[in-house]
């Protein structure tokens, strides 16, 4: 089980690789500082990748949404068959990806 969000990238410093809750409880640091050598990202990536943690909660929010959405209206009259295999293995991957995010 996750901390739920909302979460938001932290202005408490300049480099903005902090991800925050309401609390200001952290929640992920972007910096990869380890002891093997990956080789550390840009500040550039630090942040890029700190905003879409923060975004994760409302990414997988709407992503239930829209998949229940999906899930009601599976059959139209205009989906050809193959519209109608796209959208099923699209709600399927939509499923997994939740459960995956729920772990």
């Amino acid at each position: 089980m996750s901390t739920s969000g909302p979460w938001y990238v932290s202005d408490q410093v300049e480099d903005k690789r902090f991800v925050v809750d309401d609390d200001g409880l952290l929640i992920a640091d972007t910096y990869a500082d380890s002891h093997l050598d990956f080789g550390l990202p840009s500040l550039d990536d630090f942040e890029s990748n700190a905003t879409l943690i923060a975004a994760a909660p409302e990414l997988l929010e709407t992503l239930e949404e829209v998949l229940a959405d999906l899930s009601t209206c599976l059959f139209s009259f205009n989906m050809t068959t193959e519209d109608s295999i796209r959208r099923e293995m699209l709600i399927e991957r939509a499923r997994a990806v939740i459960e995956k995010a729920k772990l």
